[in-house]
């Protein structure tokens, strides 16, 4: 598991561990799994930096390349979005079995898993498979199973409990991870081993006070850790020059000890600051067209009726909701449709369990149940156009668009000018 925090590159290091499964091991299949909203970029990501071409997949789509790779053996690379996949409820009915394609799909990964259906399988925004009893954590199961390594990405690991992060390790590791009470022995002498190891990492504290917290650890019930930690103390009684290469060796060995650290690599922002990007934000203002001022307007009224009628302080309403607007009105507009069911656009989820919206968001919904409307807001997206045409007259697009109309070397050693792309012209306009 791989729980970087978020912004640090948790999707180049899944396409670099693909990468390496490739040369180490001729891996071939591979699948990506993510929210729906990821599948493009995902797409795009391994396109442009790993030259994977991977193809967009729903259930049908995936049974089908399974399936002639059976018997062609020539690999494939798919991506689905975990509502495209996720079993139905009666998937595996004995008596009136579901015969849509995410039931059959489910039924064949259940009864070729010990064939190692994947070379690796990677699950996107894996904590939404945190609770043991969803069809999300069902369909992580049966790829699991099917996989040959499996990797789960996930900022946020742990919701409420720390039995989040074991239900999910659980998928990578059944045997270890299968009790809890086990999980909460493990964590606890995880604990100190992590402190040395945040210890060993961190210049500031010295050497001396590394060595004192390794000889203080306790030999662990669980993680069977005394003879590495006998030889680790040996070391350090003999003594050892305090350099960054010392310290990153004793922090390898230390989470070699811990069976967490083997299995899920954490980065924090904190970790990498001396590689941080200074960002210089920059505010562009943006004016609304009648359409979309119209339907702001509307939404407006409707939290301050909402509000006049319940005696609410309508400010506090509308403080988020306004947010969620100036982010993306089309969004926000497909967002009350959708959860409150009067703009359906996802056959693929018709049969997910809802959750029931509250009074204000049903209120909300009323009023965005048009699906023209909504495509009138998406394909007239004065805020996007305005962020696009701010990027085009960036320093960075300008330099592209100089760069494209430049004098080069040709072939043959003489100067030559090139006609820029129709993609540097416009960056060129845009300057």
């Amino acid at each position: 598991m791989i729980a970087d925090e978020v912004g640090l590159g948790k999707t180049i290091e899944a396409g670099l561990i693909w990468t390496e499964l490739v040369a180490r091991f001729d891996a071939r299949r591979l699948l990506v799994v993510c929210p729906k909203p990821l599948v493009e970029k995902w797409r795009a990501e391994l396109r442009s930096k790993f030259n994977v071409e991977a193809k967009a997949c729903n259930a049908a789509e995936l049974i089908d390349l399974l399936r002639d790779d059976t018997e062609r053996k020539q690999g494939f690379a798919a991506i689905a979005s975990l509502s495209s996949l996720r079993p139905p409820a009666k998937w595996n009915d004995d008596v009136e079995p579901d015969q849509s394609a995410r039931g059959q799909l489910a039924r064949y990964l259940a009864d070729e898993r010990d064939d190692e259906l994947f070379d690796l399988v990677i699950f996107d925004e894996a904590h939404h498979m945190r609770n043991a009893d969803t069809a999300n954590h069902k369909l992580g199961q049966l790829v699991t199973e099917a996989a040959d390594y499996s990797l789960l990405l996930s900022a946020t690991p742990i919701n409420l409990r720390s039995n989040d992060l074991r239900v999910l390790l659980k998928l990578l590791d059944p045997d270890t991870f299968e009790n809890e009470w086990q999980f909460a022995i493990l964590q606890d002498e995880n604990a100190p081993l992590v402190a040395a190891c945040e210890a060993a990492r961190n210049p500031g504290v010295p050497i001396a006070s590394v060595a004192k917290l390794i000889d203080e650890l306790p030999p662990g019930r669980i993680l069977k850790t005394g003879g590495r930690l006998k030889r680790l103390r040996a070391e350090l009684k003999s003594g050892v020059e305090d350099t960054p290469e010392t310290r990153v060796r004793l922090a390898a060995r230390l989470e070699e000890m811990s069976l967490l650290g083997s299995i899920v690599n954490r980065t924090r922002r904190r970790d990498v600051a001396e590689f941080k990007v200074e960002r210089r934000p920059k505010t562009i203002p943006w004016e609304m067209s009648a359409d979309e001022r119209k339907f702001y307007n509307r939404i407006t009224h409707a939290i301050e009726r909402y509000a006049y009628d319940r005696d609410l302080n309508e400010r506090f309403l509308l403080a988020q909701t306004q947010r969620l607007l100036a982010s993306s009105l089309a969004s926000a507009y497909r967002h009350w449709g959708e959860k409150t069911g009067n703009l359906s656009l996802d056959e693929e989820d018709d049969d997910a369990p809802k959750s029931v919206p509250g009074p204000l968001v049903s209120a909300l919904g009323e009023i965005c149940n048009d699906r023209t409307v909504l495509a009138e807001l998406e394909r007239n997206d004065t805020k996007f156009e305005r962020l696009s045409a701010a990027i085009m007259r960036s320093p960075a697009t300008r330099s592209k668009g100089r760069a494209a109309s430049t004098a080069r070397l040709s072939a043959d050693g003489t100067q030559a000018l090139h006609e820029p792309r129709a993609a540097d012209r416009i960056a060129a306009r845009g300057s």
